[in-house]
């Protein structure tokens, strides 16, 4: 591994046939020195780790037991004690697996730390070190757990492991190992060509949609994720992203670059490398279905070096090359243009058919392909969009793409939105043969859109589906864009690219984003200007002449999101409660009060409840309703604030985001609700980036996905899609997964606004 095998084979021959007789003497008295002088500090060092385990503290002394007996497991008695180990943690820690994990997890963060502390404590001879894996599977076989249960369990260990440890002697140690022999597993050149690509793909659009670099890349990534390091590299003072790795992975990805970039001798490597050869060999038929990347995305050396000196020439003023024209810049633009499909909200209402094709709603999916879910903890995934292939247009670029058949998407949309666990996100292609007539029913313990695990709080509490919104798809070309590029280049790009979607969008009313109910502010008196002014509340009066609320869908709505809210946040205030008790602050008398006051609303919200509920969705309110309903949310407004405001406008919105597939509902109601969310409904080219295949979006950093575009989702208003801070979503696929309808294989990656 550290000297090529070639040399390991000749260094022995030639002490052969030097030493020969005196060989085993050599090596005797070479090595008894070495053990002698070793044996006392493994003997010390085991005597101090027995003493550990019978007389250290409680909690650290059975972490050194747990770690013996996983390094002993195999015979039953070893087994047992194993066991016996684990149960008395659990107790200690108290922790029981069996209940709701979220609330143990600062007991799970102590066990954690323990876990890592006792290396430094006891440094481990002849034993393997705890991990949050091995620990979580000793913890649930001592309660014969299996299954979600079990995953579940270590899944919420693995997620509060401390992201920063205190390194013990050992890893240092290993990690001093590696730096001073790096050198002989690859050399300079070979890494710093291996750091540029690594780094690079992270904002280089070339490198990154390069299959032979994707899997350069792809490596290294899962190398550093199975020893702990993070994707980006972030360790101070270090550059190589793979000098803390293993000498031999470190070896692998060297020989990996060497055969990616196309320069790999292999007669050379079968000599030095005989053991990787085959593997070798094998990775090379995959990757010879692609050219060789260009060698300006992985050469960080100057050709000039490799040139002979030439004849100095008399230096000459160096003349000022000129800025690129606009049209130029154009033409250039339009040669990196790639030909990508938009997909866009149909817009007015009912203007364009029905097909199979929408964003949100509920997904064609047969009974024979269960709803995907997460394997940890076996939650539901949140639908996002379908695609009928058979209504795309068919696109350069686009000729792997399946022509027939059904494309669905699914995700994990909580709260973070950051799908680092497998099982995040899913892409389920069903065959035209086998789509079903109506779409399918989502299960039951699909959560809240935008829930934060383990909590019960979400964005909108009650709400686990998009409104379903008809698509149709249009090719479109997409222009290639890059940080790095100068400026006028960049806005050219940018200008270029809004003004393809623009022109695909349908023209908007000119009205700006307004409150469903206005207010001012009155003063009591004008002699006293230091009396507190109150401020009156009313629904916005074209609401009101046009039928405000419209139908009883409305009032229910909005009574079950305000409930929903409130509740939400009375958990969380009486969570921080209980936090800021424990920490001694002042603040939990704040919550106290907001507690009370939630307490107190959610009363008056009873009183009313079932007048708010007396009427179907489509029944349209009497006069004496809608005047009641009015006046009641004046006075509601005036006494809650922020929220009724909000939860109004949600309930409006969802009635005409039905409209879309209901024709009852979009009979029902009036032109005037129509105009006053046109600035909210109407698809925009700042809002409804919703494409596949092409360049990557323009909206925000690009993700770092690898291959093709599968699918590019806006946040957009109209849909009640909010990734990330106004991100985005993109679905990536490698060439070689598309032409083998391994959709299995795509991934999914967010970007903020």
């Amino acid at each position: 591994m550290i000297v090529d095998r070639y040399y390991q084979i000749f260094v022995i021959f030639i002490a052969v046939l030097w030493l020969r007789e005196d060989l085993i003497f050599a090596i005797v008295f070479g090595v008894i020195p070495v053990l002698f002088l070793l044996m006392p500090v493994v003997v010390g060092l085991l005597l101090w780790q027995s003493a550990y385990q019978n007389f250290g503290p409680q909690k650290m002394r059975l972490m050194a037991r747990l770690r013996w007996d996983l390094s002993r497991s195999g015979s039953m008695f070893a087994d047992n004690r194993k066991s016996k180990t684990s149960k008395t943690i659990l107790k200690v820690y108290g922790i029981d697996p069996t209940i709701a994990l979220p609330e143990q997890k600062e007991h799970l963060r102590e066990l954690l730390e323990n876990a890592y502390a006792i290396d430094r404590r006891v440094p481990p001879i002849f034993q393997k070190s705890l991990t949050a894996t091995s620990l979580g599977r000793a913890l649930t076989d001592a309660c014969d757990l299996t299954g979600a249960k079990r995953n579940s369990f270590i899944a919420t260990l693995i997620s509060v492991e401390p992201k920063h440890r205190t390194v013990g002697p050992i890893l240092r140690i290993k990690r001093a190992f590696r730096r001073i022999f790096a050198p002989l597993v690859g050399s300079k050149v070979q890494r710093r060509r291996i750091e540029f690509v690594y780094l690079c793909h992270f904002t280089d659009q070339r490198i990154k949609s390069d299959p032979r670099l994707a899997v350069l890349t792809e490596a290294i990534r899962r190398a550093r994720d199975t020893n702990g390091l993070s994707t980006f590299p972030r360790e101070p003072g270090v550059f190589d992203v793979i000098v803390q790795l293993p000498l031999g992975t470190q070896r692998n990805l060297v020989l990996l670059s060497e055969l990616v970039f196309g320069i790999l001798n292999l007669r050379r490597t079968a000599l030095t490398d005989p053991g990787r050869i085959k593997w070798l060999r094998k990775l090379k038929g995959a990757l010879d279905t692609h050219s060789p990347p260009d060698r300006v995305l992985w050469d960080t050396e100057r050709p000039a070096r490799s040139h002979p000196a030439a004849t100095p020439k008399p230096k000459r003023a160096a003349t000022p090359q000129p800025e690129p024209t606009k049209e130029e810049l154009l033409e250039e633009l339009h040669q990196e243009a790639r030909d990508a499909i938009y997909l866009r909200r149909a817009w007015p209402i009912g203007s364009d058919p029905v097909g199979r094709s929408w964003l949100g709603g509920m997904p064609c999916l047969p009974k024979s392909i269960p709803w995907p879910r997460t394997p940890q903890s076996g939650t539901p995934l949140h639908f996002l969009a379908q695609i009928d292939c058979a209504e795309l247009p068919r696109v350069k670029g686009g000729e792997e793409m399946p022509e027939d058949g059904l494309l669905l998407f699914f995700a994990s949309v909580k709260d973070d939105m950051v799908w680092e666990d497998e099982g995040s996100t899913r892409v389920i292609f069903v065959p035209a043969s086998a789509v079903p007539g109506e779409p399918a029913t989502p299960p039951s313990r699909l959560p809240d859109i935008g829930y934060v695990e383990g909590s019960g709080v979400s964005d909108r509490s009650g709400i686990n589906s998009y409104p379903c919104w008809p698509i149709s798809a249009h090719p479109i070309k997409t222009f290639f864009w890059d940080f790095a590029m100068p400026m006028p280049k960049l806005s050219l790009a940018y200008d270029l690219q809004k003004g393809a979607m623009q022109a695909l969008l349908p023209d908007r009313v000119e009205k700006s984003h307004r409150p469903v109910m206005a207010n001012e502010l009155l003063y009591n008196s004008e002699d006293d200007p230091e009396t507190a002014p109150t401020r009156r509340y009313w629904v916005q009066p074209e609401l009101v002449e046009a039928g405000f609320p419209f139908c009883g869908a409305v009032m229910s709505r909005f009574a079950m999101e305000l409930e929903g809210n409130m509740l939400a946040s009375l958990m969380e205030n009486r969570r921080l409660k209980e936090l800021w008790r424990r920490e001694g602050k002042e603040l939990s008398k704040k919550a106290e009060t907001t507690m009370a006051r939630l307490t107190n609303h959610l009363a008056l919200l009873a009183k009313v409840s079932e007048r708010l509920d007396a009427h179907a969705d489509l029944a349209v309110p009497d006069p004496e309703t809608r005047q009641w309903f009015t006046s009641w949310l004046e006075e509601m407004q005036s006494k809650h604030g922020f929220m009724v405001q909000t939860e109004l406008r949600n309930a409006l919105l969802s009635v005409v985001q039905q409209a879309v597939t209901d024709e009852q509902m979009r009979t029902l109601l009036p032109s005037e609700l129509y105009e006053f969310f046109d600035e909210t409904l109407c698809p925009s080219a700042t809002q409804s980036e919703h494409m596949m295949l092409g360049h990557t979006q323009f909206k925000t950093n690009a993700t770092c996905g690898s291959g093709i575009r599968l699918l590019a989702l806006d946040s957009d208003r109209g849909m009640n899609f909010m990734f990330c801070d106004v991100g985005m979503i993109e679905f990536w696929i490698l060439p070689e997964d598309l032409q083998r309808r391994d959709f299995d294989k795509a991934q999914a990656y967010t970007a903020g606004g």
